[in-house]
């Protein structure tokens, strides 16, 4: 098993990194066209791709050297996909679609061979006869190639506008950082990382405005109605910022679950400038909109705006379930959770002679790499069960178990009891501040699970009423929207 991550530890290091000053200038002071802040667009990348396999690095005491920095993958995929971008924007010329939808590069609904988190907006607009084109996040590769024939729909990708951008760059020399004396209160460690992220993440920013200008051009020419986003932070700032200096409307929709981690949607120690933002925000509910205001968004209340949760038009209730003297968790596999200190829970836990638990594999992701990550192969044979679907199990569970999830949340629209199993991480500590979960420690004892499990059926309803409170179907704000905006 490889060694937890330390979100908080991550956490403190990149508002370390913010006050940093580099060529005299604070990084989280660095804005490009004069005004907006730019190393915001950076925030939830250096967080989890760069200083949370660092930790891990560090707990192992190995090789301090920093995970790759997310580069365009060149190969023979890119020649295609740049061709494809580019007839896109002249198709889009010609047929005028009334909105652009961003996207990241996946086809896990078949409906209408989307993101499922997006499922519900290609519907809407296939539904009503609602011209569209789109703009993905893609890794280029042969993954990229078959959503592409999946999907038969042209479309700009970022990456392959990151390839023509790294051509104009071919020639020229990348300046070698100045640090003065600013690195003093970092490790030796961690100067080893900063000294080696840095460089690339101020080409970023070069970069950045290079995106900007490509997609205000791009919005320019087709001239569409409105931009629609998933609230994707890591990839959506220079889109959204191009879209808005042509002119275009932009509303991002909430894809999943918000903590004080989400640094992309907060303000974060450090930064300063224009925060580039959606026009809107839609949340699936006024729970999310407080929760956010909680965070410390940069948001204002006035931008949060209630638009319902995709998945909520799906959500029936969960009935009582029969009482077979068998006691069922369910656990989803979770990317950010520290899996040491679960796999030790689940130790516990099936010491109880009648619990049996379900661990619910996530589908893009290796089932080998989550056997290994949570040392599953040593649980087979006692009462544990893996599972890929749920559907055909659910009305067994008794408890779901997590550390931080947005699942954790979907089964308490469910009314389904939910604990957060303890550990060194406070990722999930939302669910406990808001009164949605318990948590439970290692030691819990086997008549603490059976009371869990057997929480009121009032109590649970009440979760439910808390979570959803002021939400409203999908549909129903996407068709108000089409018509504020003139395309229904």
């Amino acid at each position: 098993m490889e060694p937890d991550i330390d979100l908080a530890y991550s956490l403190d290091f990149l508002e370390r990194l913010n006050l940093l000053e580099v060529d005299g200038v604070p990084l989280g002071k660095r804005t490009i066209f004069g005004k907006y802040a730019v190393w915001q667009f950076f925030q939830m990348d250096i967080l989890y791709n760069q200083f949370n396999p660092f930790t891990q690095r560090q707990a192992e005491s190995a090789d301090s050297k920093v995970a790759p920095t997310p580069y365009t993958r060149i190969g023979i995929f890119l020649p295609f996909f740049a061709l494809l971008s580019f007839f896109s924007i002249v198709w889009w010329f010609l047929s005028r679609p009334k909105v652009i939808v961003y996207s990241v590069d996946k086809v896990s609904s078949k409906k209408r061979q989307s993101d499922f988190r997006l499922e519900k907006i290609y519907e809407f607009l296939y539904t009503h006869e609602i011209s569209y084109g789109e703009i993905f996040h893609s890794l280029l590769g042969r993954g990229g190639w078959n959503n592409f024939t999946a999907r038969k729909r042209p479309g700009i990708y970022i990456e392959a506008i990151d390839a023509l951008y790294n051509l104009t760059r071919i020639f020229k020399e990348d300046p070698v950082p100045e640090y003065g004396s600013s690195l003093m209160g970092f490790t030796e460690e961690e100067q080893k990382i900063v000294r080696t992220i840095i460089p690339q993440y101020l080409k970023f920013i070069e970069r950045a405005e290079f995106r900007v200008r490509f997609f205000e051009m791009a919005f320019k020419i087709v001239r569409p109605k409105s931009f629609w986003l998933i609230d994707d932070t890591r990839n959506y700032n220079e889109l959204i910022l191009g879209a808005q200096r042509a002119g275009v409307s932009t509303y991002a929709f909430q894809h999943g679950h918000y903590t004080k981690y989400h640094v992309g949607f907060l303000n974060v120690k450090g930064i300063s400038g224009e925060i580039v933002r959606p026009d809107r925000l839609y949340v699936w509910s006024e729970y999310w909109k407080e929760e956010l205001i909680r965070l410390n968004t940069y948001f204002t209340p006035e931008e949060l705006h209630i638009g319902g949760d995709p998945r909520q038009e799906q959500v029936v209730p969960r009935g009582e379930g029969e009482d077979d003297g068998v006691l069922s968790i369910l656990y989803p596999y979770e990317i950010d959770g520290y899996k040491q200190e679960v796999a030790e829970h689940f130790e516990h836990l099936l010491s109880c002679p009648n619990v049996h638990i379900y661990f619910k594999l996530r589908q893009d992701i290796g089932r080998e790499l989550q056997f290994r990550e949570y040392d599953i192969h040593r649980f087979e044979g006692k009462r544990f069960h893996v599972v890929t679907y749920t559907d055909d199990i659910e009305h067994l569970i008794d408890i779901v178990a997590g550390t931080y999830s947005t699942f954790l949340y979907h089964m308490v629209e469910k009314q389904i009891p939910v604990i957060l199993l303890k550990t060194a991480s406070d990722f999930g500590e939302g669910l406990l501040i808001n009164k949605l979960a318990e948590e439970v420690g290692k030691n819990v004892s086997c008549e603490e699970i059976e009371k869990i499990a057997q929480t009121s059926l009032e109590t649970l309803q009440d979760r439910h009423k808390r979570l959803v409170s002021g939400g409203k179907e999908l549909s129903e704000t996407l068709n108000q929207l089409a018509i504020e905006i003139g395309i229904l």
